[in-house]
């Protein structure tokens, strides 16, 4: 796969957190995954360990239709 966040991203939320847009990608034999979006990561001491992503999704199968989608993933840390 391959992937990025664009590089520095804006303080967010007081500073506690920094937003990025971000792009990835993989593929294997017959398929193609593609994910962009935002992501709201703590910034510095004493933030949460708490990291959001907003995306949209678009598989591509060989042997299917396209399919599109939207998401959010959470990750917490403790």
């Amino acid at each position: 796969g391959w992937g990025g966040v664009a590089a520095g991203g804006r303080p967010a939320l007081g500073g506690g957190f920094r937003g990025s847009p971000f792009v990835a990608g993989g593929h294997a034999a017959g398929s193609r995954d593609y994910d962009v979006g935002w992501r709201l990561e703590p910034e510095g001491t004493g933030a949460p360990n708490l990291t959001l992503a907003l995306k949209a999704t678009r598989r591509e199968r060989a042997d299917d239709a396209a399919n599109q989608g939207v998401g959010i993933d959470l990750t917490a840390r403790w």
